[in-house]
């Protein structure tokens, strides 16, 4: 059975007691490492995988790990488990990092009123509300692909996250507030999810991180640990960022669910 993880401190203890020697790839806004962990033999070219850009879906994650253990392989292979570790830790931990003493968060009720309470309200309409509360924006459902680009109140939130909380229930990870999704508002003011910024000048930590080891490795065979729609899974492939390439995915290889 695949270990899951109820935080990411449980996942870098998990490394510890397994005996891995994890490299400190950077820091999340919060201090928590970014790590990957190497393994196999030294025969070229490396294997990449990572894990975990998405929050809720702890089977990726869990896969990660289980690689760790037990894939045996010549080939060298980077392993990076967790590519957002505020989002793992889940909602109620992303509030905390602006908020202190926070109450239990049972009910989308119990996070309005949290949010109206501590944040300057940006945008309220309908059941949307987002807020800003010191260095974050907060939002009590998704915005990606809700706001058109360059919206006035988006502005003050220009280079910063914006945290959701998880409300699915019934999968693994998927609790009310148990994770977090992370967004970023982009120069322009268009509202993206974290993982929109590989390629970027000013890509977040995490992203950074996961392009630095794979330009230093250079690996030939990389897997991006995904999980959606029960036991399906897909796979992205990707050609270098250019118009042409960039035109070709967009006609040929975007999962049919995002």
């Amino acid at each position: 059975m695949m270990k899951s993880f109820d935080t990411y401190a449980d996942l870098l203890e998990w490394i510890e007691q397994k005996g891995y020697t994890p490299r400190v790839l950077g820091q999340a806004p919060d201090g928590a490492p970014i790590v990957s962990i190497k393994i196999g033999g030294e025969k070229g070219p490396a294997i990449f995988i990572s894990a975990g850009s998405h929050a809720t879906e702890q089977a990726g994650v869990s896969a990660a790990t289980a690689l760790i253990e037990q894939l045996e392989t010549e080939h060298p292979v980077y392993i990076l488990p967790c590519r957002d570790p505020i989002g793992l830790n889940g909602f109620s931990y992303a509030l905390s990092l602006s908020i202190a003493n926070l109450p239990p968060l049972n009910t989308i009720d119990d996070v309005n009123t949290v949010l109206k309470k501590h944040g300057e309200i940006l945008y309220e309409k309908d059941d949307t509300l987002l807020v800003i509360i010191g260095e974050y924006g907060y939002a009590n459902k998704g915005l990606y692909g809700q706001f058109e680009k360059g919206q006035p109140f988006l502005k003050s939130l220009i280079g910063r996250r914006i945290f959701f909380p998880s409300r699915q229930e019934g999968i693994e990870g998927t609790a009310f507030c148990q994770r977090a999704y992370t967004l970023i508002v982009s120069p322009d003011a268009e509202v993206l999810h974290i993982n929109r910024f590989h390629d970027t000048a000013w890509a977040p930590v995490e992203s950074r991180c996961t392009r630095t080891l794979m330009a230093e490795v250079q690996p030939r065979l990389i897997l991006d640990l995904h999980e959606h729609g029960g036991d399906s899974f897909w796979f992205s492939a990707r050609h270098q960022q250019n118009d042409e390439d960039e035109m070709w995915e967009r006609l040929t290889c975007l999962p049919k669910h995002l």
